[in-house]
């Protein structure tokens, strides 16, 4: 509340006390006026059998579209318990099952509205056979420490010689598990692997392969599940008569968005599903790669018909071209951009005409990443001072999380920029502070062991934050010690 001065009865001036008046917000329609091309999608998406790929650039309507499809089957009677929303994140799922809430008008049990992954947890817990548990799915860094751990404690023998230096390192752990995850996604088990690398006369991939076998007898060991295991786990259990007929009676019609990120293990598992009986309905822009660092297949959209026709019904691809969302602008660059792209199933229209052009898109080549964030720096420094944008309206994206945001946000703050990172970006073992301490607590084990840190294992405790040493710091250290070693030993050579 505000407070204003006006004159009063007694004694000068009393502060009037001015209530804000509150305002009921406008509603936004859901999902809003459709074009023609959407409600062509929507026509098409509630025909039974045919499944359906609507193919859009950015602000085309695609999520729109799928709103309006899902609340065309529940005006047709289909209960959202028996559909299932595909999102490609936790909080894009959130926001997909709250527009599809405001279109219904109410809510209603069983919508599933969740991420591949979730949905495959689902089937997995739903069609599991007897007292069978489902087993509890690994973060990406507890993973990562299960792969780190068999790596440290396989015999380097068992690894091609010329990987020897790399065995013991986090990027080389990193690396086999992103072999691992590709393994599964190709529908491939350990033997194939191997058989694969005997073809390729590639040792490492046989080394590998003998190395995943261990792995999944660790992992089923202890009752836990990796992201790919688990979409793999999920199409087996489709092969089950049984469970594909229940699958179609609890979700009749699949929708998926953002289907160009997906991996070639998931887009097999909604083939599977299709073959099933069920109708599945994907939205993708094809020239979009934000999870290529995961394996999203660059012909999702291209391959669409072969992977998801059947018998009597072939697979429907329809376009959606008119950007209803950007200024003329931004959609001349986006469509300048997308013009240079390989094909991928999208055509490219042309872009408006370039007196509309407003704004500029520049790309800097650099010779190192140091040089990278010097120019990132200047930008932002000048836009901040001479634009008067302010830190907050500014963002810097990189091609993936784990070490290269904490990297560059660390670099960019000691240049002077404020900066922000989310916190779902950066793996917790990846936070420097929690690296310091882990490495503290492997050496605090590693001596309650009887074993002994080497010299570097130690100058690198030392050089860390809970400890403070600099390098003249650590040469001083090492001075005072060698002279207590002689005066404990004078007949000592050191």
């Amino acid at each position: 509340m505000t407070l204003r001065e006006f004159p009063g009865q007694a004694g000068g001036a009393q502060p009037e006390v001015v209530v804000p008046v509150l305002r009921r917000a406008a509603k936004f329609p859901e999902p809003g006026p459709l074009t023609a091309a959407q409600r062509g999608v929507v026509a098409a998406s509630a025909t039974a059998g045919a499944a359906l790929c609507v193919v859009g650039g950015p602000g085309t309507g695609k999520t729109t579209a799928m709103v309006a499809a899902v609340l065309d089957r529940v005006h047709a009677g289909v209960p959202l318990s028996r559909m299932v929303v595909l999102a490609g994140s936790r909080p894009a799922a959130q926001q997909l099952r709250a527009r599809i809430i405001g279109a219904v008008g109410t809510s209603q049990r069983g919508l599933q509205v969740t991420t591949v992954h979730g949905w495959c947890l689902q089937v997995l817990h739903r069609f599991a056979a007897g007292e069978e548990q489902t087993p509890r799915l690994l973060s990406a860094p507890e993973q990562e420490f299960r792969v780190r751990e068999l790596l440290a404690g396989r015999d380097s023998a068992s690894w091609p010689s010329a990987l020897g230096p790399a065995l013991s390192t986090r990027g080389f752990a990193r690396q086999v598990r992103t072999i691992l995850a590709r393994t599964r996604q190709l529908g491939l088990d350990p033997t194939e692997l191997a058989a694969a690398g005997r073809a390729a006369a590639r040792d490492e991939w046989q080394a590998v392969a003998d190395f995943f076998g261990e792995y999944l007898d660790v992992l089923d060991a202890e009752a836990v599940i990796d992201y790919s295991e688990l979409v793999h786990r999920t199409r087996l259990q489709l092969l089950d008569e049984s469970v594909a007929r229940r699958l179609v009676e609890e979700s009749g019609t699949i929708f998926c968005d953002d289907f160009a990120e997906l991996d070639r293990g998931m887009i097999n598992l909604l083939a599977d599903a299709h073959r099933c009986g069920s109708t599945v309905v994907c939205f993708a822009d094809p020239d979009t790669s934000v999870f290529g660092f995961r394996g999203a297949d660059p012909r999702a959209v291209l391959d669409f018909r072969d992977r998801f026709s059947t018998a009597g019904a072939p697979a429907i691809r329809m376009n959606l071209t008119e950007n209803l969302r950007s200024a003329p602008a931004v959609e001349h660059v986006l469509r300048g951009i997308a013009g240079r792209l390989p094909h991928r199933g999208i055509p490219h229209p042309a872009p408006p005409s370039p007196s509309l052009v407003t704004c500029s898109v520049r790309a800097e080549l650099v010779e190192d990443s140091a040089r990278q964030v010097r120019v990132i720096a200047e930008l932002l420094r000048r836009a901040h001072l001479l634009d008067g944008l302010s830190w907050s309206e500014m963002a810097v994206l990189t091609p993936s999380g784990q070490s290269v945001v904490s990297n560059l946000a660390r670099r960019l703050a000691a240049a002077g920029v404020p900066v922000q990172v989310a916190g779902d970006e950066i793996a917790l073992a990846d936070e420097l502070p929690v690296r310091h301490l882990l490495a503290f607590l492997a050496a605090a084990v590693q001596r309650a062991d009887g074993g002994a840190l080497d010299a570097q294992q130690a100058a690198r405790l030392l050089r860390s934050p809970l400890c403070g040493l600099d390098a003249m710091g650590l040469r001083r250290l090492g001075r005072q010690l060698r002279q207590l070693a002689r005066l404990a030993d004078p007949d000592s050579p050191g």
